[in-house]
C-alpha cells in the first residue's frame, strides 16, 4: 500500500453561511489518522469528500486508493452508520464478508457483543448496538482503507476500550489503513499516529499525535488533545514556584500541587474529572484567580488548602523537542517485540499493572480486574486467581519468594497478602496506619537473598519498610517530601547486592539505600542528572544493569550499576515500540524486558539482541 492515500489541494465545499471546507489542503497517509476539531469544523465533510460521497466545488482530490486482490478499496462508516434496514445483524456481515471466513465472522460478532443479536434488524437495536454493528460490518469487509466518522461514540465507555482493542488488532493483522474523526482526545492519543486539526473548514495543524501532545505550537492546538496548562512568561513567573519566567506548557501530569501551610496560593475548588482534576486557585498576594488541571492522585485537594504549583519533568519534556537527545542516540537493542492482552472479565478487558518473575521464569501479573495471573514468557496463560478483596482498589506489587510463596502488595487494603503457588491465601500482614508494620498504600514489594521483604508505600507516609519472611517488622526508612531520603510516591523498588533501589516517581529520581536503611545516593539529583519522567518501577538485569519504566514518557530506560544512562526505548502512544502510562516492568534471566503497558491494556515483551 502506498504511504500517501489522498492528496487534497485547495478544496472548497459550499455550505451556509460559510463553506464547510474552505481552501482545504492536506496529505493523508496510510498511518492511523485522527481528524480533530469542534462540531462544524469540517471533519465529516472531509470524510465525505475522501469517500467520494460529495464532490468539491473547487480544488483537487487525488487518490491512490484502489482495489487489490479482490479487496474493496475503501469502506465508509458514516455518523448515521448506514445500516441496511432489511438485513439482520448477521446478514450485514455476510453481505460484505466475501473474503472473510465463517469463523472470523463469528469472532467479530463475539468481539463486539453482537452474537445474542444476530437475528435482530437495525430498528430493533439501540444506538450503541447499531454503532457496534457498523464497525463490525466494516471490519468484515476487510477493505484497504476504513473511513469512520465518530466510531463507537454511543458505546458504553466501560466497554469501548475492549472494542478498540479488537479493532486495532484486526486492522493491523489485515493491513487496513484507518482514518477516523473524533471529539475524544484519549481516543486520538491511543489510536492515532497522525492527527489533523480542523477549524471552520480549514487545516490548522498536521503532525504526529505525540508531538502535538507534548510540544504543541499554540495553546489553541494544545487543547485539541485535552486539558493543558498554558502560561505566558508573566503568568509563569507569578504562578509557578519553580518557573524560569519563560512561557511554558504543562499537561495535567506535568504540573503538581505541593501543599504547605505558608504557600502563596489557596485552593478554592477542586473537582475530580476521571484521570485529572480541575482546580480553581487564588493567589493570596493580589486575589487573582486561575484554573489549572492536575493529574488525579489519591492525595485529596481540599478547599482552603494552601500550597504552590510545581512543574514536573522539565528536563525530560525539553528532551522531547527536536535536536535534544539525552540518550545520545543509544536505543535499547530490541530484536523483537511481542504483545498480548489479558483475558476478559465479563465485558471488561482488564489492564496489567504490576509484574514480577516467578522462580521458574514465568511471568506474574497483577491487573486492574483484581486478579493474579501466571503466564509463560510466550504469553500463554498458566493460572489465574482473584485477590481476597478488590472492590475498593487493585494491587500493584508482586514477588515470588524463595520458598515459593507469592507476596502481593495489596495497595488499597493496606496489607501484604501471601499465596501459595496454587493461588490459596496462606497469610496476611499489615493494616491501615502509619506505625511499624502498618501501611497507607503499599505499592511495591521485593525480597533479598536472605528472604526478607521490602515494601514501599505512598499516601503521605511515603517510606520503605523491611520485614522478615514471616511478616515481622524489622525497620523503616524514608518519609514524605522533596529532600534527600524523602519520597513522593515511592512506587517501585528492587534489591541488588545489599542495596535497595527505590523509584521515587513524582520526584523523578531513583534513591539508593543499604538494606539496613542507610542512605547511599540518588540518581536524578543535581549532582547526578538523569532524564527520568515519572519512574514507576525498577528491575535489575542479568548484567547488573537496571531497567526503569517511565510512566510520564512511555519508555524503558536502562542504567548502569553506577546510575549512568545506557539506553532508552519507546515513546508515548499505542503503536509498536510505544507505551501508554506503563506501570510496571520485570526482567528475566536472559535480559528480556516485560512491561505492563497499562494504558494500552497489554503486556509487552522486549527481546534484546544480547539476551541469549
Amino acid at each position: 500500500m502506498s504511504d500517501v492515500l489522498w492528496s487534497v489541494t485547495n478544496v472548497t465545499l459550499p455550505g451556509r453561511p460559510t463553506p464547510r471546507l474552505d481552501q482545504f489542503t492536506a496529505t493523508l497517509s496510510s498511518r492511523p489518522t485522527a481528524l480533530l476539531g469542534p462540531s462544524g469544523s469540517g471533519k465529516t465533510s472531509l470524510l465525505n469528500v475522501l469517500a467520494g460521497f460529495e464532490k468539491p466545488a473547487s480544488g483537487k482530490v487525488e487518490s491512490s486508493v484502489a482495489s487489490h486482490q479482490n479487496r474493496l478499496p475503501l469502506f465508509w462508516i458514516p455518523h448515521t452508520w448506514g445500516l441496511w434496514p432489511h438485513l439482520t445483524v448477521h446478514s450485514h456481515l455476510e453481505a460484505v464478508a466475501t473474503g472473510t471466513s465463517t469463523s472470523e465472522v463469528q469472532a467479530i460478532l463475539d468481539a463486539f457483543d453482537l452474537h445474542p443479536l444476530t437475528e435482530k434488524f437495525p430498528d430493533q437495536l439501540s444506538q450503541g448496538e447499531q454503532s457496534r454493528l457498523a464497525i463490525a460490518r466494516g471490519l468484515a469487509a476487510v477493505p484497504r482503507v476504513l473511513l469512520m466518522d465518530e466510531p463507537l461514540v454511543h458505546v458504553d465507555p466501560a466497554r469501548a476500550p475492549g472494542y478498540w482493542d479488537f479493532l486495532r488488532e484486526w486492522y493491523r493483522t489485515h493491513e487496513i489503513a484507518i482514518i477516523f474523526s473524533t471529539h475524544q482526545p484519549d481516543i486520538a492519543l491511543r489510536e492515532a499516529e497522525e492527527v489533523l486539526c480542523l477549524k471552520e473548514g480549514r487545516l490548522l495543524h498536521q503532525g504526529t499525535a505525540i508531538d502535538l501532545y507534548h510540544a504543541p505550537p499554540s495553546q489553541e492546538l494544545a487543547r485539541y488533545l485535552g486539558p493543558t496548562n498554558w502560561f505566558d512568561a508573566e503568568a509563569a513567573s507569578r504562578w509557578l514556584n519553580d518557573s524560569n519566567s519563560a512561557s511554558s506548557h504543562h499537561r495535567p501530569e506535568q504540573l503538581a500541587w505541593q501543599a504547605t501551610d505558608h504557600g502563596p496560593c489557596e485552593i478554592e475548588q477542586a473537582v475530580i474529572l476521571g484521570s485529572h482534576q480541575e482546580v480553581n486557585l487564588r493567589l493570596l498576594e493580589d486575589n487573582s484567580r486561575r484554573k489549572v488541571w492536575l493529574r488525579n492522585t489519591t492525595d485529596r485537594l481540599t478547599e482552603g488548602q494552601r500550597g504552590f504549583l510545581k512543574t514536573l519533568l522539565l528536563l525530560c519534556l525539553l528532551c522531547l523537542l527536536p535536536g535534544c537527545n539525552p540518550a545520545e542516540g543509544v536505543v535499547l537493542p530490541v530484536e523483537s517485540t511481542r504483545y498480548w492482552m489479558l483475558p476478559r472479565e465479563g465485558y471488561a478487558l482488564p489492564a496489567p499493572r504490576g509484574l514480577g518473575m516467578s522462580l521458574d521464569e514465568n511471568l506474574l501479573i497483577l491487573d486492574n480486574g483484581g486478579r493474579v495471573l501466571l503466564y509463560t514468557p510466550q504469553g500463554e496463560l498458566i493460572r489465574k486467581w482473584y485477590m481476597p478483596e478488590y472492590d475498593v482498589g487493585k494491587p500493584e506489587g508482586v514477588v515470588q519468594l524463595a520458598d515459593g510463596r507469592i507476596a502481593v502488595a495489596d495497595t488499597h487494603y493496606h496489607r501484604v497478602v501471601l499465596f501459595n503457588e496454587e493461588g490459596e491465601v496462606v497469610s496476611i500482614f499489615g493494616e491501615l496506619g502509619e506505625g511499624p508494620g502498618q501501611f497507607i498504600y503499599p505499592v511495591g514489594i521485593t525480597d533479598d537473598d536472605e528472604g526478607n521483604l521490602y515494601v514501599c508505600e505512598y499516601g503521605g507516609n511515603d517510606r520503605v519498610q523491611k520485614f522478615d519472611a514471616d511478616g515481622n517488622f524489622i525497620l523503616a526508612f524514608g518519609g514524605f517530601g522533596l529532600e534527600q531520603q524523602q519520597f513522593q510516591r515511592a512506587s517501585g523498588l528492587t534489591w541488588h547486592d545489599g542495596h535497595i533501589y527505590v523509584a521515587d516517581a513524582i520526584n523523578n529520581r531513583i534513591q539508593v539505600f543499604t538494606d539496613s536503611g542507610e542512605y547511599s545516593k540518588t540518581w536524578g539529583a543535581e549532582t547526578h542528572p538523569l532524564p527520568l519522567n515519572y519512574p514507576y518501577d525498577i528491575a535489575v538485569g542479568r548484567d547488573n544493569s537496571f531497567y526503569v519504566v517511565e510512566y510520564g514518557s512511555g519508555r524503558v530506560t536502562k542504567l548502569s550499576e553506577q546510575g549512568e544512562l545506557l539506553a532508552q526505548y519507546g515513546s508515548t502512544g499505542a503503536g509498536i515500540g510505544q507505551f501508554n502510562t506503563p506501570w510496571g516492568l520485570t526482567v528475566d534471566k536472559h535480559n528480556n524486558v516485560f512491561v505492563a503497558d497499562t494504558g494500552n491494556r497489554r503486556v509487552v515483551l522486549l527481546e534484546q539482541y544480547d539476551s541469549q
